[in-house]
């Protein structure tokens, strides 16, 4: 089973990319889960949902800002951001658990995923940060669990900018096609599926 992971709208966005393409993703062993956007979540679902059935993770986060995919190299023990989570709770330099590694790195290698994009005609990029809002609470859930647990789950956090839906609307904005962004994913759960 491959778990996709989405996230509900937050802050000024009324829709969050990711939701669509978990929609569009989903199938035949897969199971995809919309999280909220919080801390508490974040932290939790992982604990909840990592078994030895899933086979591996694919989550998906939103970047307003970015103008491209990206693939997640590292997530950090630690939650800080100006943004409050949709339950108002804003973390300020925290700890996300207290006898977590400072940080975790990615198991797939990001560079595998992005060059296989860019063989695909795909633009992409690694990012070496998933910051510390609740995307990186949740990546790092997941590695922490996974680390916990001694399990060999491959687990891959990618970041979407803006997409059509969004984009069109906001002149200036820039924003990659859904079906680019479900083409880019399905990219990574073929990894997922070689590195079981």
């Amino acid at each position: 089973m491959i778990l996709i992971t989405a996230f509900e709208p937050f802050g000024k966005y009324e829709k969050n990319p990711s939701i669509t393409m978990a929609s569009k993703l989903a199938g035949k062993n897969r199971k995809t889960i919309t999280v909220p956007v919080t801390y508490s979540d974040a932290r939790a679902i992982p604990q909840k949902v990592m078994t030895n059935e899933i086979e591996g993770v694919l989550s998906i986060g939103f970047a307003p800002s970015r103008k491209q995919l990206s693939i997640e190299a590292v997530a950090i023990n630690f939650m800080h951001s100006l943004l409050p989570d949709n339950k108002g709770v804003l973390a300020k330099m925290e700890k996300i658990y207290a006898d977590g590694a400072p940080a975790y790195f990615s198991p797939i290698p990001p560079a595998k995923i992005v060059n296989a994009w860019n063989d695909a005609k795909i633009p992409g990029y690694v990012s070496e940060s998933a910051g510390a809002y609740v995307c990186n609470t949740l990546f790092y859930s997941f590695l922490y669990y996974r680390d916990k647990m001694r399990l060999n789950t491959p687990i891959v956090f990618m970041h979407v900018p803006p997409d059509e839906s969004i984009g069109l609307k906001n002149p200036g904005i820039a924003y990659v096609e859904q079906s680019t962004m479900v083409k880019a994913a399905e990219i990574i759960i073929t990894f997922l599926m070689k590195n079981k």
